[in-house]
């Protein structure tokens, strides 16, 4: 038997990407320099990473390149609500430039919700790409359940064919209702963590074991005193989800 230590290419080869493909690392860290950063030192645990309303604010098309040319899937989560024409063509150029998931708010009701699924087929066809995942925010996770709202978007999230964002919490109705909605679970925290402006949030392994398809999480990661043990303590609580 070798004694010798694996070099660090040989230690990625063991992640198992039907993992990190479960797994979006947010990007919320103020300027482009400083995502780049924290994506290179956690890279081997996440496909996705999150561009959100901060960095793109901050590096616009920049940050949405510079993550795709370290290999990661882009995740860009602006939250567009708009009426459905604008958001159809807004859509249609994000969905131009490869990026493989993003979301609007579902509150903009179902034909919002239809324009932006065209505008992302069309902009992904007319580029030559993948049509980006589009996913229908139902209720922040900043804020107290509303069931009543929540059904009703549930309702059109279903009936257009798309995927949602959600807490936790709200997984089980989801399940319930439909078995081919996907969710995404933001408010994730590791055991023993602050849940800081979340009101709604669940360990990586409850979140998976009760039907998320993707968790994202940022502070629980980079907000840790060793960044890296916690993101594979994410990794081993996902992998533990779902085997």
């Amino acid at each position: 038997m070798s004694d010798q230590t694996p070099t660090k290419g040989e230690e990625m080869t063991a992640i198992n990407l039907e993992i990190t493909d479960r797994m979006v690392l947010n990007l919320d860290v103020g300027d482009l320099n400083s995502a780049i950063s924290l994506t290179k030192s956690l890279s081997e645990y996440f496909s996705y990473v999150k561009v959100g309303s901060e960095l793109y604010a901050q590096a616009g098309l920049d940050a949405i390149q510079a993550m795709q040319d370290l290999g990661k899937k882009v995740f860009l989560d602006l939250k567009i609500h708009d009426i459905p024409n604008t958001v159809e063509r807004s859509l249609a150029v994000h969905a131009s430039r490869g990026i493989a998931m993003t979301t609007v708010h579902a509150s903009g009701g179902k034909e919002m919700l239809l324009a932006a699924k065209r505008g992302l087929e069309q902009g992904a066809k007319e580029a030559g790409v993948d049509t980006p995942i589009l996913l229908g925010v139902t209720v922040l996770t900043s804020l107290p359940p509303d069931h009543r709202a929540f059904s009703q978007r549930l309702s059109w999230i279903d009936e257009v064919g798309c995927d949602l964002v959600c807490s936790a919490h709200e997984l089980s109705t989801v399940r319930d209702f439909s078995k081919s909605v996907k969710a995404l679970v933001p408010g994730i925290r590791l055991s023993g963590q602050s849940s800081d402006d979340q009101t709604r949030v669940a360990t990586p392994y409850d979140a998976i074991r009760d039907g998320a398809t993707w968790i994202a999480l940022g502070r629980a990661v980079y907000g840790d005193k060793d960044p890296l043990g916690a993101a594979k303590r994410v990794y081993e609580e996902v992998e533990k989800a779902l085997h």
